[in-house]
């Protein structure tokens, strides 16, 4: 059970962090529209159980600081291209550092990838142990 839900969480948060870099080449608008959409559920779910705090906690923050960091991650590639886009529309010179998106890319795929792992085992247990 714990790898089908790993790679679930994996390939779903993937798709996001993919949405939030590849967002920049429509000018950033997807990606910080999904930035705000990620942050209002976020903040929706944590009102929703203000009431089981612990419950909150040990099911949002193992995994979602890692998580987090991934998406700030792809989302500074995907706002860096969409810079680069605006830079090309007024005739600025652009410069694209491979080196540095690629590096970001596979931080945010690393930091990703560890997250929907950190999710799968080590969150349910947690969840079970503070609000059984």
């Amino acid at each position: 059970m714990p790898v089908s839900l790993f790679i679930s969480l994996a390939s779903n948060n993937l798709g996001f962090a993919a949405i939030l870099t590849l967002g920049g080449f429509l000018l950033g608008i997807p990606t910080i529209a999904a930035l705000v959409l990620n942050g209002a559920t976020f903040g929706t779910l944590a009102a929703l159980l203000r009431s089981n705090p612990a419950f909150f906690i040990a099911g949002t923050l193992p995994h979602g600081l890692l998580e987090i960091a991934g998406y700030i991650f792809s989302a500074s590639v995907g706002l860096h291209f969409a810079r680069i886009e605006l830079n090309m529309v007024r005739g600025r010179e652009t410069n694209l550092n491979t080196t540095a998106v690629v590096i970001s890319i596979s931080i945010a795929i690393a930091l990703i990838l560890g997250a929907a792992a950190v999710e799968a085992l080590v969150t349910p247990i947690l969840v079970n142990s503070f609000c059984p």
